[in-house]
């Protein structure tokens, strides 16, 4: 008599290259920059990502009209990988010729007003300095501890471990509103006046606790963000909303794009509420001489913002 002994089948585990390509594709949330920076095509990213599905019976994204979403499955799957992908992905870095890693920096930064600030002076940067390349990532919820960059001009972060802070720049912002509406409105006299005007504010949860576009809708009985007329999570957008003469909005001073708009300040007896920008990284990486000296050059130029009226 011959008895069959029941193995189990072993669950098949994604390879390596496959969690690296869905790792690029949730930090991007778009398969075009994900195959980019991957150096691959768009189809062999989208093809890896359906036999990653596949192999865990899970799926993962979901197309938008532009660019993809993470699904709820996503979100755990790559909270899960992302710190490890992340890692392996900077040790595989540090085996790169050193001249070619000193020739090309990555910087980390957000989406708003710091990403044009970040870009205006690291091109001043580029002119004194033409044979070095710079990548400037702008996301709207950057990770310096999850991502590929060198380091970070990034929102000061509190009660984060593994992150080396060091405060570079101090962001103001303030009510503004365009002299047309203020004409066609009047001014508010105190910050309780406010409801009785046409408010425009940012319309995304805040990934930085620290830093809080709305504080002119929050934190009081008297005005709340459902108030608000317009909600962009985009500063350009909110930028070209208050330059329309559509309404309130607070924003930084520093902006490079306000000194263009005939605006006025609104309540200018209100405190500004300051915002500290870091230079961030981690801290089990140590500075280079070339992140250095960009970060020194920074720090010098960021001075003039302090002098911004």
């Amino acid at each position: 008599m011959f008895f069959c002994k029941h193995i189990k089948k072993k669950k098949k585990v994604p390879d390596l290259e496959k969690l690296r390509i869905f790792y690029y594709v949730a930090r991007e949330l778009n398969i075009g920059r994900a195959a980019e920076a991957l150096g691959l095509n768009t189809a062999s990213v989208s093809k890896h990502i359906k036999l990653l599905e596949t192999s865990i019976n899970q799926k993962l994204i979901k197309r938008k009209r532009y660019g993809v979403a993470l699904t709820e499955n996503g979100e755990k799957f790559f909270s899960k990988i992302a710190a490890n992908v992340s890692n392996l992905d900077n040790l595989l870095n540090s085996f790169e010729p050193s001249e070619k890693k000193e020739k090309t920096i990555k910087i980390l930064t957000t989406d708003g007003v710091l990403s044009s600030i970040v870009a205006k002076e690291v091109s001043e940067f580029l002119k004194l300095n033409g044979d070095i390349d710079i990548v400037i990532n702008a996301q709207k919820k950057p990770d310096i501890l999850q991502s590929q960059e060198d380091f970070g001009i990034l929102p000061f972060q509190s009660k984060t471990k593994g992150i080396s802070q060091t405060v570079i720049l101090e962001l103001h912002s303030r009510l503004y509103a365009h002299k047309s509406y203020v004409e066609k409105f009047g001014m508010p006299e105190t910050i309780e006046d406010l409801k009785n005007h046409k408010l425009i504010a940012y319309s995304s949860e805040r990934f930085y606790s620290s830093v809080n576009p709305d504080w002119y809708l929050e934190g009081n009985d008297i005005l709340d963000k459902t108030r608000a007329i317009l909600k962009v999570n985009s500063t350009l957008g909110q930028f070209e909303a208050l330059n329309s003469g559509l309404g309130i909005l607070g924003i930084s001073k520093e902006f490079p794009l306000l000194k263009y708009a005939d605006l006025v300040k609104i309540l200018p007896q209100e405190k500004d509420r300051i915002f500290h920008v870091c230079f961030s990284k981690r801290e089990d990486e140590k500075i280079t001489p070339l992140e250095k000296k960009i970060f020194d050059f920074l720090k010098e130029k960021f001075k003039n913002h302090a002098n911004v009226t």
